[in-house]
């Protein structure tokens, strides 16, 4: 994960970024559900993402956050998609 936030911020600067910082975002929940005392249900999450954020020419800032993962997600599902089309 945080090789990413690296590369991240080096791209950034070789585009010209004046500023650039990158955010790793962790976020556990532990859900407990009773019913009259008794434990019915456990629910354990945990998301992770990044938030970036860039500045050009010291006042154009533009914010990233969920579109990063998005964009990884439609190309994870994309390069599955070609392995799984290579497979047959």
């Amino acid at each position: 994960m945080f090789d990413l936030t690296d590369k991240i911020l080096n791209y950034a600067r070789l585009l010209g970024a004046s500023y650039a910082d990158v955010r790793v975002i962790i976020r556990e929940t532990e859900t407990l559900y009773t019913k009259n005392g008794k434990l019915e249900d456990y629910s354990l999450n945990k998301e992770e993402g990044y938030g970036v954020r860039v500045i050009v020419n010291n006042g154009d800032l533009l914010l990233f956050q969920t579109l990063i993962i998005k964009i990884l997600k439609k190309l994870l599902k994309k390069l599955y998609q070609l392995l799984k089309h290579r497979a047959n």
